[in-house]
């Protein structure tokens, strides 16, 4: 193979993952927790700074198996969601993963509360500020455990 045909060939590999990277750093990171909407929209579960669903919101329409690195939107910015949490609205849709599993610790563990499909729950109760992870979960599997 002509020498220049290398140097072409290198100079073009190099010029399109340079473009790749580029791309890669405007897109900027993805996010494994919040969607960053600021409304809980149909399809999320959400989580409240206070009872009856005021000040920061949490969002998201994926399980997350630990809230340590998730911060509030909207108010109550500077603070974390794990362990911060007086109330929560299930916006879940659809069927299947319709309810939520609610933990008091990371990785889904420990002490769990079921939130069913479309239910406010204004005031966590016994799990107010207790909320470090939950998973989307089926009917069946939310009625083998307390409601919160």
């Amino acid at each position: 193979m002509p020498r220049h045909t290398s140097r072409k060939r290198l100079a073009a590999t190099t010029c399109a993952a340079t473009i790749i990277g580029a791309a890669a750093l405007v897109a900027g990171p993805v996010s494994s927790a919040q969607a960053a909407t600021g409304s809980c929209n149909p399809g999320d579960f959400c989580l409240y700074y206070f009872t009856s669903r005021a000040g920061g919101l949490y969002e998201y329409s994926g399980s997350d198996s630990s809230l340590a690195n998730d911060h509030f939107e909207n108010a109550d910015t500077s603070q974390v969601v794990n362990n911060n949490t007086d109330s929560a609205w299930n916006r879940g849709t659809g069927t299947g993963l319709i309810d939520v599993l609610v933990y008091d610790g990371t990785g889904y563990s420990s002490t769990a509360r079921c939130i069913k499909q479309g239910r406010v729950v204004n005031n966590l109760g016994s799990f107010n500020n207790k909320i470090s992870s939950y998973k989307w979960v089926t009917r069946s599997v939310c009625d083998t455990y307390p409601q919160a």
